[in-house]
C-alpha cells in the first residue's frame, strides 16, 4: 500500500526514488506516522496566528518563564513530559540529525511557505545546499 504523500512532498519524493528509491520510501512512511503526544500540540499551535505561535515556540526554547507560565496547558504538559529525554536519548546522534537537517533544509522547507516560520541565519557546516535546485545535485555529482 502506498502512503498519502504530502503534497509539498510529492515533486522532491519523485527525484528521489529515481535515486533511492528504498531510502525515499522510508522516508515517507516515517514522516507519514502520527504521534499521540505531540499532535495535538502541533494542532493546537497551528490554529494560532503564526506570530503567536512564534512567539509561544521561540519563548519555551529560550525558556522564557513568562512564556513558559502563561502557556496553554497542553502545551506546558508536553514541554515539561519532553524536558526529560528517555534513557535510550543519545545527544551526539541528534546534534548529527540536527546538522544534517539543517544543512539541506532548503530541501524541507520552501523560504516562502507559510508553514516555515523560523529563518536559518548561517549554515551549521562548511557545504550546505543553499536553494531548491541543489537538493538533487549531491546525488547526481557522485
Amino acid at each position: 500500500m502506498t502512503p498519502k504523500i504530502p503534497s509539498d512532498y510529492i515533486a522532491g519524493y519523485e527525484k528521489a526514488r529515481l535515486v533511492e528509491p528504498e531510502i525515499a520510501d522510508n522516508y515517507i512512511a516515517h514522516t507519514t506516522i502520527g504521534d499521540p503526544d505531540a499532535d495535538p500540540v502541533v494542532d493546537l499551535l497551528f490554529s494560532m496566528p503564526a506570530p503567536e505561535r512564534a512567539r509561544l515556540v521561540e519563548g519555551w526554547m529560550g525558556q522564557d518563564e513568562q512564556i513558559v507560565r502563561d502557556a496553554p496547558e497542553l502545551v506546558r504538559n508536553f514541554f515539561e513530559k519532553v524536558d526529560d529525554p528517555p534513557e535510550w536519548f543519545d545527544p551526539s546522534m541528534a546534534r548529527a540529525g540536527v546538522r544534517g537537517f539543517h544543512n539541506n533544509l532548503v530541501c524541507f522547507c520552501k523560504p516562502s511557505s507559510p508553514g516555515c516560520w523560523w529563518k536559518v541565519s548561517r549554515p551549521i557546516s562548511a557545504s550546505p545546499l543553499s536553494s531548491p535546485a541543489d537538493c538533487g545535485s549531491r546525488a547526481s555529482a557522485g
